[in-house]
């Protein structure tokens, strides 16, 4: 549900909480065991995101969240989102 916040938040212009949630984020991922993999397809937000005009400047960001969210494990889940959090939107 955090990823979806995220998204919301950048949809509303919000990029200031961004950071905030991302490190939330960050923290709950890093608290899973080892082979934590999410089962949630982000379909429905990824459309979102492809249809609508306010979050399209985040467009390339956002759907690195989602590659990064939907990795096989832990690692590869914090690694990109480590990566995103450098490259966090304005």
């Amino acid at each position: 549900m955090r990823v979806v916040e995220i998204a919301n938040l950048l949809a509303l212009g919000k990029t200031d909480l961004v950071p905030t949630k991302l490190r939330l984020l960050m923290v709950t991922v890093g608290d899973q065991p080892e082979n934590f993999h999410t089962n949630l397809p982000y379909d429905g937000v990824r459309h979102f995101v492809d249809e609508y005009a306010s979050p399209s400047p985040y467009r390339g960001w956002l759907t690195g969240l989602f590659n990064a969210i939907e990795s096989n494990d832990r690692q590869a889940i914090l690694k990109g989102l480590q990566e995103l959090q450098a490259k966090l939107p304005k």
